[in-house]
């Protein structure tokens, strides 16, 4: 298979990289029209994938647009795979045994999502439609074969495990949450049967808000400069911006006790001076990783089998696009 990829990820890069790898590359998508790319950007990975009869090429074209902006130190950061091992690394993702979190199901909807945008911006070639679609359906073949084991805590519970050792003897405490993303919708999930905890949601279009209306109350949008208001503010949004800045704290502000600043934002939404403050606590996605407890009850066995099972797998598929191949080129 003519296909090719590179990327960089928690494992090999810290946020500040990450966050202006991704920009880099959302620039390298909105101006490449020719070359067929597909962007995978998430929290904690950024990949592109490629596919042509010379993907070194594409490969080197690639590294030397993201050089122009990002520099040389990146390139010690990515990793790069081509051919079968490039599928077998887009079906391991696509399954979640490459997360941070061991098997967590939200990367196979965001592999789906980046797959779909691509086909609306280009006309992808045969190979890379193959290999995303037999990729999404090794990650669902896996999830409904193997009952993944995840991580003793969740996102969603780790902040909740922040806030209650940040306000001890607090309640209730009001907590704003900034976007109607999927993941401050786990969030709200997971909080709202919470005891002594009111919920805030500000959002751009408070018209898309139909669940769990009676969980939280909408703020408008003009009022975020308030936000040191709230306890807590969560913010899960692709923004592109600084919604929070130390400008808006006021200067004379004396708090009975700290707030807590979640920015789950990749580009970041919450300008890092906030976190200068003493009175506020700011945590970024980086942060919330390291909080997680990796003491999973995860058997070291099952993950190896999970991953030999999709090397197999992916293996098969490849073979089988091969060999399709060849025979078309035997009739022509």
């Amino acid at each position: 298979m003519d296909i090719g990829m590179l990327g960089i990820s928690y494992k090999s890069s810290e946020l500040e990289l990450r966050e202006n790898f991704a920009k880099a590359c959302q620039q390298l998508i909105e101006q490449e029209k020719q070359i067929p790319l597909i962007l995978l950007s998430t929290c904690n990975r950024t990949e592109i994938y490629f596919s042509s009869p010379s993907v070194a090429e594409i490969h080197s074209d690639v590294v030397s647009f993201l050089k122009k902006i990002l520099g040389s130190e990146f390139e010690k950061r990515i990793y790069s795979y081509f051919q079968k091992l490039c599928f077998m690394h887009l079906a391991k993702v696509s399954s979640g045994v490459d997360s941070a979190v061991f098997g967590e199901a939200e990367i196979q909807r965001q592999v789906k999502i980046a797959y779909e945008e691509a086909c609306m911006r280009y006309k992808l070639p045969s190979s890379l439609h193959y290999l995303f679609q037999k990729s999404l359906k090794i990650g669902k073949e896996i999830r409904t074969r193997f009952e993944l084991p995840k991580g003793s805590v969740s996102l969603e519970s780790t902040i909740w495990n922040l806030a209650k050792c940040f306000f001890v003897g607090v309640e209730p405490i009001s907590v704003l949450l900034i976007g109607y993303s999927k993941i401050n919708r786990k969030i709200i999930q997971y909080f709202k049967n919470k005891k002594g905890v009111l919920l805030y949601l500000a959002t751009k279009n408070p018209q898309t808000v139909e669940e769990d209306r009676c969980h939280f109350s909408l703020v408008p949008w003009a009022s975020l400069s308030s936000w040191t208001c709230f306890d807590m503010v969560i913010s899960g949004g692709k923004y592109g911006e600084y919604l929070l800045n130390s400008s808006q704290i006021p200067v004379t502000t004396s708090f009975i006790h700290s707030r807590v600043v979640v920015d789950l934002g990749l580009p970041r939404n919450v300008d890092p001076l906030v976190g200068k403050n003493p009175l506020i606590s700011l945590f970024n996605i980086e942060d919330i990783t390291g909080l997680i407890d990796h003491r999973k009850e995860i058997s070291l066995e099952i993950q190896k089998n999970v991953e030999q099972e999709i090397e197999q797998l992916a293996s098969m598929q490849v073979f089988f696009y091969e060999r399709r191949k060849q025979k078309v080129m035997t009739c022509v």
